[in-house]
């Protein structure tokens, strides 16, 4: 979504538990951000499903995303957790 000079990527999902799906989709909205000198957003519930928490299902979801090289932050790129 682009508004006026200033361009978002986001996404709202639950990971939990994150999988090969999410991290391809990841991928590619990073790569698309960063051709655009953009981040990418990605909103998580915080609601427990299938016994598996927030905490846990951020830390497989850093390890895959990281085995990608995609980095986490707030420049063009990367990924921002909210």
């Amino acid at each position: 979504m682009a508004m006026g000079n200033n361009v978002y990527f986001m996404s709202a999902v639950g990971f939990k538990p994150p999988h090969k799906g999410h991290i391809e989709m990841i991928s590619k909205a990073v790569q698309k951000a960063k051709s655009q000198g953009a981040g990418f957003s990605i909103f998580t519930g915080r609601k427990e499903r299938d016994e598996i928490n927030l905490e846990q299902s951020l830390k497989l979801l850093k390890i895959l995303l990281q085995d990608q090289g995609i980095e986490y932050g707030n420049g063009p790129g990367e990924v921002r957790i909210v």
